[in-house]
Formats: C-alpha cells, sequence, structure tokens
C-alpha cells in the first residue's frame, strides 16, 4: 500500500525546492518535492516511465492527458531503456508562464498521482541499477557542488540569493524493502534530479557500502562533511562566474582550488552533520569512522579509476578525532598523485555507515624535488644584472624607477607539449612572483589569480598551486599549451618612497615563473613534462617555454592596472593550441627563450643583511635580484571571486563621467560583461581620470573610492590613496603639493596631488594619431583587471557617449567557509555585524589586512584586537595558521617578533626591546594567535611546529625588558599619567595607556608559552621535547606571577592610578577580564572602572568634520539632536557635540573587547546593550546614521585622513553572538569541542526583543535563538530558546538564577533544519530587499544649500530575520520528549545544565522585567550585586589551560 501524507500548510516563497508531500511505500519514506525557478511560477517535480519497449517516449501538451491540470506548461521527458534493461530519464523540459495559488494545488495534486505511478512502474518494470562512482568531468564537478562549503553569491539581481546548499534528505526508516524498486527510484530521480539541476535529490540503495548519504537499513545518524587536508577544502569551478578576460568559461578541470600536500604532511579532517530523522540517541558522537584514499577516477583512463590507495577499516573511536594522518604507504603518494577519499561514519548507536561525497587532494614536490628552475624574461632580468638596492628605508634612488619602466609591459610564457604516453593522472604544478594565472588550451585553471601566490617573506618561503588536468588531457589528443600570465604583486610593484609603506624592504625582482607538468602512467611510473628552466640550459631537454611581452602594461596593488585593449585583441587566442608562434597572424608579442632568474645573493645573506638593517638601522647594500626561498605547496584557500554585486545606482556626472554605487563597501574590481564602448574626449578630463604617461592613446579610466566628497559629489581619493599617502586631502596639503618630490620620480603623474586607486584601458593611436578603425572591437574585449583590487563601494568610469551596459563588480575574499551568522530585533546591533563582517571580507585577501586601499599591510595588533571575531565569523584554520608561518619566517635571530608579518621596519621607536623587534600588542600576534587557533581548532601540529619560536620570543622579551621600559618610563612611573612610547588602545576616544598594553600583552606572549607548553606535554606525552616543554612551562609560569604582580600594583582600592590620576578608558575591564587582579580586590576594582565610566559626564569633541556637520546640519534636526542632550546649547551660534558613555563607545582597537565582554560577564549585560546600540556620536549607529556598510577607522568622521573601511572595532562582531545571542567556546575547550549556551536575557525589552546566532566549529554547527513571548506593554513574559548542539559536542546551558521556572525538551528526531535555514535565508532576503526594516534614518548634504538634513528612510543594512531555528517545530512536524533541566549553581549570577547534541527547547514561563540601571552617573554608583567576581572570587584566576581569558 501507498501512504501520501500532505502537511496542512505549504510555505510559499521557495527558492529552489521545497518537500511538499511524504510518500510510503513497503516500509520507507520517500518525499515528494517541488522546485522554482527565480521569477517564475511553481514547477513539480513530475517523472514519468514508460511501459513499452520503445527506446524513447516523449511527452507534450498535445499527448498529456494532464493539459487540463497544467495550462500553458509544456512537460518533456524522455526514458531511455538501455540493452542491460536499465531506465535512465535523459531528458526534461519545462516551460511555464503564469500560475495562482489554486493552480499550484493541482499541480501538487497531480505530482502526487504521477510520483505515485512512478514508484509502482519502477518496482516491478526496472531490475537492475549500480550506483556509479563520478568519473566525468561534469559528475566530478556535480560531487564536489553538493558539498563544496564555497559557492559565489550571485547578487546581480536581489531576487536570485545564492545560499549554501541544502543536506541530502534522507534517513529512511527501517523495515525490509524491495531492493530492485529502490534501486531504480535512485536511478530514474538522481537523472531526473541532474536534468533539473539539482545536485542533493537523495540516493536510495539498500546497499550502504554504495550510499552517500546513510541511513539504509540501519544507517548513520549524521554524516561526515566538510572534507579538509591540512583545513583546506576542495573548491568547485562556480556554475555562476566566468573568468576574467580573455579566458573562456569552460573549465578543464572539476576544481578551482585543489588542496596541495606533501605526501608526510597529510592531515585529514572532516565535521559532521546530523541527517534528517535521525533519532536522538545517536548523534552523541560516533562510534567508529573509515577512511577510503584512492586514486581519482576519470573518465577515459585505462586503469582501474578506483585504485586503492588507503583503507584504514572500520576504527572504532569513543569520540571524533579532531585530525586523522595519513595512514597509507605515502611511497604510493608519488608526486603528481591525484587522490579522492571519503569518510564513513558511525553513529553512536553504531549504526551505519554514513557515506561523504568524494573530496580530493594533489601531491607536490617537496622543494628540493623541483626539477624546473625559476625563468624570467632576458630584458626583464638584464635590468636587475650588476643592479644595487640598499636597504634602508624611503628615498628610492631614481635609477629604481628607471629601471622599473624599462620591465612594461608585464610578461607572459607559455610552451606547447604533446603527450604520447596514456596517463592516469596529470597533475600541474605552479608558482610566480609577483601574481600568476595559469591556462590550459586557452582554458582558465582556477578563477584566482589576483593574489596567488598569497603574501609571505618571497626570501623565505613562496606557495605553489596544483591543477588537476587528466580529464583535459585524456579528452584531447595531440598538441596542448600551458600558457601563464604574470603580474607585478608584491614583488615589482610601483617603486614609490612610501608613508607608512615601506616596500624598499621586501625582497624584489623581476617577474618570475616556475612550473612542471607530473604525469602518472598505466604502469605506475611518473613523467615530468616542460619543466621551466630546463630548457634554457639544455636545449634538447624537450619543448621549451618561450617568453613575450603581453597586454598588460603594469600592475599595481596599490593604483591599480593599465591593460592594452589592442594586443589583447589582436593576441587572442596566444594561450590555445590556435595560437601558432610562427604563422600568418600577425600577433603583437614577439617570442624568445626565457633566462634563468638567479638572484644577485643568498637567502643566508639577505637575511642577514636585512636584520643588520633591522638592529642597528645603517643602511645595507644588497643585490636588486632578490633571492627567493624554498616553494612550499599552497597552504590555505585562494583569493577567489566570491560573490557578483550590481550597481544599485547609475548616474551620470558630466563630460561622459558615470557614477557606479555598488552599494556596500568590499574588494574587488568592476567588470565590464560586455566589454568597454568607444572612449569619448571630453573638455577637460576630471580630476585624476587623465592618461599621459603612454603616449598617444585612447583610453577608458576606472576610478575607485569608499565615499563622496562631501562637497563635490565626486569619489574621496584621498581617503584610498595608497602606500600611506592618505594623510592629506585638499585641507591638508603637506606632501601632496609636490608629490615627486617626496614620493620619487615613480610617482604617476596622472595622480595629481592624491595616489589614486584606478584601472585603465589604452588603445595606442595610430601613425597618424588617430583613433584605430578596430576600437569599438578592441575595447569590446575588455573585461576587467586581473592582478589587483580595490577598496571601494563607488566607481567612476570616464570617458564614454553613454554609461557602459551589463557592468557589475566581483568581490574577492581568500576563500575560506562563512562560519559565522547573528541576527536580532535592533537594526543597531544588526548593523553593526554586518560592517565587521564587511569589513573582514574587504581585509581577507591572503593576508589579514589593516585596510584594502592604504596600506594593506598585515600588522599584528588588528588581528590581536580582532581575531575573535574572525574565529566566529569564518573558519580560519588554514589562513591562520599559514599566517603564524609568516610571522616565524620573519622572527629574527635574536628572536624579536616584528609589528607586521613582512619587515617594513614600521613603528620601531615604539618597542621595549628595539633590535628589531616590533611595538609589544603587534609583536604579540603569534604565540596569542596560536593559543586562540588551539582553542577553536586542537591543531596541534601547529603548535608543534612554532612552540620554539615563541619561546624564543618569550625569552627576548625577559631579556629586554627592564631596560626598555626604564628607557620608556624612566622614573619608576612616577609622573605618568597615560600615553607613551607605544600604540596602546589606538584611536579611543580618551588618552592612551601604553605602560598597561605593554605590560598586558608582555604578559600574554609568557601565558601562550605556557598554555601551549602545557598543551603539547598533555597531547604529545611521548616525545622527545617533553622535558623542554616542562622547563619552558616552568618558566612561563613564573614569569606569570611576576607579571601579574606588577600590573596589580595599578590597581589602588577605588582608584585605577600610577600617581594618584584615575586614567580612564582601557584599564581595568582588562584586568578583569583576563584574570590579573587579585580575587579579594576584584569587586572594588569592578567598582572603581564603573564610577570612572560615571566620572566620564557629558563630553565634548574638538574633531573639526564633527564640527562641521552639527554646524551645517539644518535647525529642525540640530533642535532635536539639543533636546536629546547630544549637542550641547548653541553658544556663540556655535553647536558641539555632547556624548556620555552610557550610550556611546569611547573604546580603541582593543578596549572593545574588554569592555562588552566584561560587562556582560559580569551582570552588567543591559548596559553593554545601550552603548552597542546607541544613535549618536560615538557608536556604530553614528556611522549608520552616514549609510556606512564597513566600519570606520575611528568614532568620528573623517574626510581626509582616516580610513572607512577597517575592522579595528571589529571585536563587537565576537561579542554579538557569544554574549547577546549566547553561543560561545568553553574557555578550557581544545578544537571547539565544549560549547556554552550562554544567553544573557536582558533586564527589559528597550534594546533587544529577540537575538540569534550561528556558529560553525570543527564538530559542525552550532545554532542559539530566544526571544520574548508576550505583549509589548508586559511586565512578565515567557522566554522562548532553541539551541543546536552539534554532534560529538559537549554544552551546557547557563541561565541566571532568576530564571526559576524552566522546562526543556528535546526533538526525537532530527527535524528538516536544512531546508528551513534556506527558507529563512530567503525570507530575509526579501524582507531586506523592501528596504523598510534596516536603520531608520541617514544623513544627507545638499550642495546647493550647504546644509546636512536628516532623512527619515530606512536602509536595507540592519534589516532583523528570524532565526532558521524557528521554522520548524510549528505545524507538529517535530516531535518533542522532555528532557531533565538539571541547574547546578556556579555563582550568584549564573546556572548551568548540561545538553547533548540534538535540537533543544528552553521555556522560561515568568521572565520578570526590571527597571533598568540608572543613567550616567548614576550607574557607576551602583551598590547591587557585582557578579561573580565579588561572589567566588577564587573561580577567576587564570588556569594554563584557559585560551579565552590569555588576554
Amino acid at each position: 500500500p501507498i501512504q501520501i501524507a500532505f502537511p496542512e500548510s505549504i510555505p510559499l516563497g521557495h527558492r529552489c525546492v521545497e518537500k511538499i508531500a511524504t510518500i510510503s511505500l513497503l516500509g520507507r519514506s520517500f518525499y515528494l518535492y517541488r522546485t522554482r525557478a527565480p521569477f517564475a511560477p511553481l514547477i513539480p517535480c513530475l517523472f514519468f516511465v514508460n511501459d513499452t519497449h520503445t527506446h524513447t517516449q516523449q511527452y507534450s501538451p498535445e499527448s498529456d492527458p494532464l493539459e487540463s491540470i497544467f495550462p500553458q506548461q509544456q512537460i518533456m521527458v524522455t526514458v531511455k531503456k538501455t540493452s542491460s534493461g536499465k531506465s535512465k530519464l535523459v531528458q526534461r523540459h519545462g516551460k511555464t508562464t503564469s500560475s495562482t495559488t489554486s493552480l499550484v494545488m493541482k499541480c501538487i495534486q497531480g505530482a502526487v498521482v504521477l510520483l505515485a505511478l512512478l514508484i509502482l512502474f519502477t518496482a516491478f518494470m526496472i531490475h537492475s541499477h549500480s550506483n556509479s562512482q563520478g568519473t566525468t568531468l561534469e559528475q566530478q564537478q556535480q560531487s564536489l557542488h553538493a558539498w563544496s562549503p564555497i559557492h559565489m553569491k550571485d547578487n546581480t539581481n536581489q531576487n536570485h540569493q545564492n545560499v549554501q546548499p541544502l543536506a541530502p534528505m534522507s534517513n529512511q526508516h527501517d523495515g525490509e524493502a524491495h531492493d530492485e524498486a529502490y534501486a531504480a527510484l535512485s536511478s530514474v530521480l538522481s537523472s531526473a534530479a541532474e536534468q533539473m539541476g539539482f545536485n542533493h535529490f537523495p540516493q536510495f540503495s539498500s546497499d550502504t557500502s554504495k550510499s552517500t548519504i546513510g541511513r539504509q537499513n540501519g544507517g548513520s545518524a549524521m554524516e561526515a562533511f566538510d572534507l579538509t587536508v591540512n583545513h583546506m577544502p576542495t573548491i568547485p569551478f562556480p556554475k555562476e562566474f566566468e573568468p576574467p578576460l580573455d579566458y573562456e568559461r569552460h573549465p578543464v578541470t572539476a576544481e578551482d582550488f585543489l588542496p596541495l600536500v606533501i605526501a608526510s604532511e597529510v592531515q585529514l579532517r572532516f565535521r559532521l552533520r546530523p541527517l534528517i530523522h535521525a533519532p536522538l540517541e545517536g548523534l552523541r558522537d560516533i562510534s567508529a569512522y573509515q577512511i577510503i584514499c584512492q586514486r581519482a577516477a576519470h573518465s577515459g583512463s585505462s586503469n582501474d579509476n578506483a585504485a586503492l590507495l588507503w583503507d584504514s577499516g572500520k576504527v572504532d573511536v569513543t569520540t571524533m578525532p579532531r585530525s586523522i594522518p595519513y595512514g597509507g604507504d605515502t611511497t604510493t603518494l608519488t608526486i603528481g598523485t591525484v587522490v579522492q577519499w571519503k569518510v564513513l561514519v558511525w553513529d553512536a548507536q553504531k549504526k551505519g555507515p554514513a557515506i561523504s561525497p568524494w573530496a580530493k587532494f594533489g601531491v607536490g614536490p617537496r622543494h628540493d624535488e623541483w626539477k624546473a628552475k625559476w625563468i624570467t624574461h632576458r630584458a626583464d632580468y638584464d635590468t636587475l644584472k650588476n643592479e644595487q638596492r640598499q636597504l634602508k628605508r624611503g628615498n628610492l634612488p631614481p635609477r629604481l624607477c628607471e629601471l622599473w619602466k624599462q620591465r612594461r609591459p608585464l610578461p607572459l610564457a607559455r610552451a606547447e607539449f604533446t603527450v604520447e604516453e596514456t596517463v592516469t593522472a596529470a597533475l600541474l604544478v605552479v608558482s610566480g612572483l609577483g601574481s600568476f594565472s595559469v591556462a590550459l588550451d586557452g582554458h582558465a585553471l582556477s578563477t584566482s589569480s589576483v593574489q596567488d601566490p598569497p603574501l609571505t617573506d618571497y626570501s623565505q618561503r613562496v606557495s605553489y598551486r596544483g591543477y588537476d588536468v587528466t580529464e583535459a588531457l585524456l579528452q584531447k589528443s595531440g598538441k596542448h599549451v600551458v600558457a601563464i600570465t604574470l603580474g607585478s604583486g608584491w614583488w615589482d610593484g610601483l617603486p614609490i618612497n612610501g608613508k607608512i609603506v615601506f616596500q624598499d624592504l621586501m625582497p624584489k625582482g623581476s617577474l618570475t615563473t616556475i612550473a612542471e607538468l607530473h604525469l602518472t602512467l598505466t604502469d605506475g611510473t611518473t613523467v615530468v613534462k616542460i619543466p621551466t628552466g630546463v630548457d634554457v640550459e639544455n636545449a634538447d631537454a624537450g619543448v621549451g617555454w618561450k617568453v613575450g611581452k603581453g597586454h598588460i602594461i603594469e600592475s599595481n596593488l596599490y593604483t591599480g592596472e593599465t591593460i592594452n585593449v589592442g594586443t589583447l585583441h589582436k593576441n587572442d587566442g596566444w594561450d590555445s593550441t590556435s595560437s601558432e608562434l610562427t604563422g600568418n597572424k600577425p600577433f603583437p608579442i614577439s617570442w624568445e627563450d626565457p633566462v634563468l632568474y638567479k638572484a644577485g645573493i643568498s637567502v643566508e645573506e639577505w637575511h642577514l643583511k636585512l636584520q643588520g638593517y633591522a638592529y642597528d638601522h645603517i643602511i645595507k647594500e644588497a643585490s636588486n635580484a632578490a633571492p627567493i626561498g624554498k616553494l612550499v605547496p599552497i597552504q590555505m584557500p585562494p583569493v577567489m571571486p566570491i560573490e557578483r554585486i550590481a550597481p544599485e545606482q547609475v548616474s551620470g556626472l558630466g563630460e561622459g563621467r558615470w557614477l557606479y554605487d555598488f552599494g556596500k563597501g568590499f574588494s574587488g574590481v568592476v567588470r565590464f560583461e560586455k566589454g568597454l564602448p568607444t572612449p569619448i574626449v571630453p573638455k577637460e578630463y576630471p580630476r585624476n581620470h587623465n592618461v599621459t604617461d603612454h603616449g598617444a592613446v585612447d583610453f577608458i579610466t576606472v576610478v575607485y573610492g569608499d565615499t563622496l566628497e562631501m562637497k563635490t559629489g565626486d569619489i574621496n581619493l584621498v581617503l584610498v590613496a595608497g602606500y600611506g599617502y592618505h594623510n592629506g586631502g585638499w585641507r591638508r596639503k603637506a606632501g601632496l603639493e609636490n608629490p615627486a618630490r617626496g614620493a620619487g620620480p615613480c610617482w604617476p603623474k596622472d595622480h595629481a596631488k592624491v595616489l589614486t586607486q584606478r584601472d585603465v584601458y589604452i588603445l595606442p593611436k595610430d601613425d597618424t594619431g588617430s583613433s584605430q578603425s578596430n576600437a569599438a572591437e578592441a575595447f569590446g574585449k575588455a573585461r576587467q583587471s586581473r592582478f589587483t583590487f580595490h577598496g571601494f563601494r563607488f566607481a567612476e568610469v570616464c570617458c564614454t557617449e553613454e554609461p557602459p551596459t551589463d557592468v557589475y563588480a566581483i568581490k574577492y575574499r581568500t576563500a575560506f567557509s562563512n562560519w559565522g551568522e547573528f541576527d536580532s530585533s535592533n537594526p543597531i546591533l544588526n548593523g553593526a555585524y554586518e560592517m565587521t563582517r564587511n569589513s573582514f571580507d574587504s581585509n581577507m585577501l591572503s593576508v589579514q589586512s589593516d585596510c584594502p586601499h592604504r596600506e594593506k599591510l598585515q600588522y599584528g595588533g588588528d588581528m590581536v584586537a580582532n581575531s575573535p571575531a574572525a574565529f566566529h565569523y569564518f573558519d580560519v584554520s588554514a589562513f591562520y595558521s599559514k599566517i603564524v608561518e609568516d610571522w616565524t619566517d620573519s622572527q629574527w635571530d635574536n628572536g624579536a617578533y616584528t609589528t607586521t608579518s613582512v619587515f617594513m621596519d614600521i613603528l620601531r621607536d615604539m618597542s621595549i626591546g628595539q633590535k628589531g623587534s616590533g611595538e609589544t600588542v603587534w609583536a604579540a600576534l603569534p604565540p596569542v594567535l596560536t593559543v586562540r587557533h588551539m582553542h577553536n581548532y586542537g591543531d596541534i601540529q601547529l603548535v608543534e611546529r612554532t612552540l620554539d619560536n615563541h619561546i624564543q620570543w618569550m625569552d627576548f622579551l625577559l631579556e629586554n625588558w627592564a631596560a626598555g621600559m626604564e628607557r620608556k618610563y624612566p622614573g619608576a612611573l612616577q609622573n605618568y599619567k597615560g600615553g607613551g612610547s607605544g600604540l596602546g588602545d589606538w584611536l579611543a576616544m580618551m588618552p592612551r595607556d601604553s605602560w598597561l598594553t605593554h605590560h598586558a600583552f608582555y604578559l600574554a606572549s609568557i601565558r601562550a608559552v605556557a598554555y601551549l607548553a602545557n598543551q603539547l606535554i598533555q597531547k604529545v606525552p611521548n616525545s622527545d621535547k617533553k622535558e623542554h616543554w616542562e622547563s619552558s612551562l616552568k618558566k612561563a609560569t613564573e614569569k606569570n606571577a611576576e607579571i601579574e604582580t606588577m600590573i596589580r600594583s595599578v590597581y589602588k582600592g577605588s582608584i585605577f592610578s600610577y600617581s594618584n590620576h584615575n586614567l580612564e578608558g582601557l584599564g581595568q575591564n582588562l584586568g578583569l577580564f583576563s584574570r590579573i587582579v587579585n580575587g579579594t580586590d576584584r569587586c572594588t576594582t569592578l567598582r572603581s572602572w564603573l564610577n570612572s565610566a560615571a566620572n566620564c559626564r557629558d563630553r565634548s569633541w574638538p574633531g573639526d568634520e564633527e564640527a562641521a556637520f552639527y554646524n551645517s546640519l539644518n535647525a529642525k534636526d540640530q533642535e532635536e539632536l539639543i533636546n536629546g542632550r547630544n549637542l550641547f546649547p548653541k553658544r556663540n551660534n556655535v553647536v558641539k557635540p555632547r556624548w556620555h558613555l552610557r550610550y556611546a563607545v569611547n573604546s580603541g582597537i582593543l578596549d572593545v573587547k574588554y569592555t562588552f565582554k566584561t560587562l556582560s560577564d559580569m551582570g552588567f549585560h543591559d548596559i553593554g546593550l545601550s552603548k552597542a546600540s546607541g544613535n549618536h556620536f560615538p557608536g556604530y549607529g553614528y556611522m549608520m546614521s552616514f549609510n556606512a556598510t564597513t566600519l570606520w577607522e575611528t568614532w568620528w568622521r573623517s574626510e581626509d585622513l582616516y580610513s572607512h573601511n577597517h575592522p579595528m572595532f571589529g571585536a563587537i562582531g565576537e561579542w554579538l553572538p557569544s554574549s547577546v545571542a549566547g553561543i560561545t567556546l568553553e574557555p578550557t575547550t581544545v578544537g571547539g569541542e565544549d560549547l556554552i549556551f550562554w544567553p544573557r536575557i536582558p533586564m527589559n525589552r528597550l534594546v533587544v526583543d529577540f537575538a540569534s546566532a550561528l556558529q560553525g566549529t570543527k564538530r559542525g554547527d552550532a545554532a542559539i535563538a530566544w526571544k520574548f513571548v508576550g505583549s509589548q506593554d508586559a511586565t512578565t513574559v515567557k522566554v522562548v530558546i532553541r539551541a543546536l548542539v552539534p554532534p560529538s559536542t559537549r554544552a551546557n546551558l547557563r541561565l541566571p538564577p532568576k530564571a526559576t521556572n524552566v522546562t526543556m525538551r528535546v526533538a526525537k528526531e532530527f527535524p528538516d533544519l536544512y531546508t528551513a535555514k534556506e527558507i529563512a535565508a530567503l525570507q530575509c532576503e526579501k524582507k531586506r530587499g523592501t528596504g523598510q526594516h534596516g536603520y531608520p534614518y541617514f544623513y544627507h548634504y545638499d550642495r546647493e544649500k550647504n546644509e546636512w538634513t536628516k532623512i527619515n528612510k530606512p536602509s536595507r543594512t540592519g534589516t532583523p530575520c528570524d532565526s532558521f531555528l524557528w521554522y520548524v517545530g510549528g505545524n507538529d512536524d517535530v516531535a518533542w520528549e522532555s528532557y531533565s533541566y538539571e541547574p547546578v549553581v556556579l555563582h550568584e549570577t549564573s546556572t548551568q545544565s548540561p545538553l547533548q547534541p540534538g535540537l533543544f527547547e528552553i521555556e522560561i514561563s515568568d521572565w520578570k522585567f526590571e527597571d533598568p540601571l540608572p543613567d550616567v552617573p548614576g550607574y557607576g554608583d551602583y551598590q547591587g550585586d557585582m557578579g561573580p567576581y565579588c561572589s567566588d572570587p577564587n573561580d577567576f584566576v587564570w588556569d594554563v589551560n584557559d585560551g579565552l581569558h590569555m588576554m
């Protein structure tokens, strides 16, 4: 019998797929889905099977009996009966026009009838089925897309929002079944799903060894997903994206990114996700796992595509391992091997296995195993030979500029080859300096290139990529071409004297590349083809490489790229076999043999000279051809396009100049999908749009910026000026009136006064000075720049008769996964979270930079401050592991760490130890980040690799600290009142206390060594380095006590003081959060902190930008602010800003974290909420009132100095999910295995009515949502909380003791949260699209009236949305059962009750609202409960296992 069950209501608005019925057959359940295309009516999933013996049967409206049910629709289905009796659906087409709700229900009914017929037919007519493994390129891509964590987001249409894919819809009930029927059903439904472009339809099979989704005949309750090797996922080619410029879309490899490893260094990891209807008890943990590694299968190969490399067998475990080393014979992992691997897991009830999709990785060569050598263009290398450079900061000699100009245009490299052997695998490995992109037979091998390889100290370490090109070589015989395009990157950028950015100290040379192709033959032997450099030394070594000058005139990470569209057009096909080096086609490229790149100085000599300069600042002489360090496989996902953004508005600025507003700030470039129109010549070129440096040319310029100038409406250029030349503008003209005098002769002469972000497309005029006849065709070839990126929201295109059409922006970022989400009822809190995410996205392109345009530098202090938020937002496991090693590469022999990851001699006068050391907070990043990495990811291998470096840093500090402090702060602080030598709490609204921050991160460095040594002693107990670790732990523990005592000396009763002067800002809160203050003093310290805040009564601010704004505000809005106590009343016809701490944020880069975390942790969470949600200056709401979409570098507006895209205040992005929503890692956990669900339920609903968060961990995805339930005027309400605990995770629920009437229940079976998540995302995007629910107003400047006006129009930024956790359980679709609430009192302010993996609902039935705490200054004198620091002080001593409160 067939049973069909409909839900009572069907949620509409689902973009991709939703379940509309459950069908039970022979004891198993199947699901009927309907799909919808964007802008189209609903299309039920209809599948037909023909019961005749003809080969095909087509259904059309003329022969379809359901035409009356589906009017104006055409449904064509073809079913092919194969010779073996298999049935395969090979075609399915649907065309729809209009639909109504009643029609939808008819469609559903008809669909159910047809699917029921399908099941009956398949049960008796189809006799066999094999679940074949994916072998073709298309199937590999589909398999990868099914689980890949990286998907490009397409926002070119607001109604077409890309979201994370659904998890497989499975988990069938037990019972005997007709296996042939299910196998047949799997074949037909899967094929149909492929035809419809839906890759997540369930596979049905009674053979669990072939299942990819589990729960057949007692399958597992969970499955492994997000498989990574050395923290890196396999990333498929995005279906939505077309690679740049002349490359066509069609990929010749399944992966956009293939992780690459050394055979002996393979660490495999996976995460877990529950399957729908999984029983609760099965989710506790895995009981066993199995890993299968085999040679990657490809179509057309003659060997056994499933050749096994390693099968771990079923490994019984008590908990999920943090990582699994490759356990096979590593000698079989020869260079060039491409491995596909999968994970099988058994759940806590020992049911399973569930089988993951395949992932892949390649095996690359060690540095000394490369056959190839670095090659370069002869003309470029000739500019380096016998040329010396001085290692110093600034004042580059003019000759360096002359030589750099001689290296333009940039080179290309090309090699032709044939493959006569029969191959089973082909791995192409490539690197290039500064940046590179690779094509095979004219097709891009990756969408990356902008920062390939990622920035490292190239004299120490250079990354290389690997590409699986097996499929391309198997499918096309004969001649092939590998083509490499090179960009300048950090290796050969524009040589100007920077301010702050001192690239003169970085290794430099001519653009160079290295590549080789590793072939694995059928007999298992390997062959290396086309190694670069070999044919240079031996002309008979095979097909050689050729180099030539290409279409990119110059590329620069700060000033952009210049492209010759004439060369681009004429050279079309140079990278494919259609291009012959000799022939009739008039290629403008002159191809020639390359030369070897040979450094003029050894790696060791370079290091010693640079170190000598760092120690004593005496100029050293070095070669212009810097050395290149060891080659290593890429250590993190590359920078890739992650979003496509359509302009929200296009405005004409006159004279052929067009302004594109993309709606938010990000890093990327503008792409012209249909090319550029022909340029026009205006009467006068607008500022910095002229091009005079390339002879007689026609040209189009694209200028980028974050903001618009208040007075002119043009892009504000100075705020995004590169090389540190942002301290200027029209009011601050120092250094810009004659920029070449300070910056040197290579300052671009078209960049009048301000170094500009711009891309330039040029076409040289003919010999007569006229425009070329093919100008339209040439400019039509332009697409986008390739080896640069810009920080921008706005772009000006100049000059064309009409604005270019089909224009969108490509947003770039390192391609790690998004792990975190937050939402609440408050638009300001949501906006702060959103702005922080946008700023992180903008500044994480191979390094974590401070801003994406001006400096682009990897500063240690910025990551010390905001890396906790980055750990929330993203899976930065590989990214931060690489960054730690960036610093260990740059560590000096004396143990000192630097301010930036690549030494630039920045902040040298602010360091305590001198001798190359960075400012203490900034240089403390490597050990601090290693601790946080261990806390979140549990990577003990990273700790083993780097602990010795951190110990050397500790020893350096211990040796130099006393003398350094006496030099910086003489006289034992007798007259110290803040400030001092050091950045301290940079850009706070109060004076900076650098003495405290120096000592705090001196302490953090010592604590980090103690923590890491202790972890190694526990987790690697049999190491021969155990005694060394124990000795370091002992030393660090002793020094920790000494430094704690030193810092405590400034906490004197009711004040925080060095000399009876109560310092404001960062101070007591740092001591409280970091467990420094003595237990007996904690309550007093807390009171003194609140009192210091209370004493910060209404303040003004002398900033000229705020003065200009407030005094240009119209009278009505001025009066409103005065009445609201946000402006002082007029005096001498002038108003001044007025701010107070209860509703404002005065914190600097470090204090944001300590203020908000300490307030929430010690019972003053509501004060934190009021501070974070303030509308006015200074705070996050103030930024939003000027339409900010990214964080500013300062709390005050800046028109001519500070960045408008800087994640410096981004610590708010961690506090919101961890405290406002309430999900965080337990302080002593390792690898995120222990969670605390601790929603700080507010005293009232003045700021927040609901909140939610999603938090990815290395175990799986956790989530929380809470809301008040009751009328707005009620004094007592219900609080409902939902908590999702991932498998293999220990968790506790914390509630305040006032929550006495608590009930808890848990879902007996795991509900369909995957569909719920997608529906929630679509509903949220729909709500955002209305533009009616976000931040409520913005200030607009009227240039004619010279007046600011408040516009009461909401934005999309900050739109509140409901958590996906509320999208289940409303229609009895969740079976709940009671769960014991067993609170254990931790303190007077907190209880704790254990949770297990699963979905929980907690209800507090009588939450009584309280009046808010008194306003400033009253709350500083608060005498009530001071929180756990007073009630149980001994519980808050720093524990050596505590990675959270280390600092």
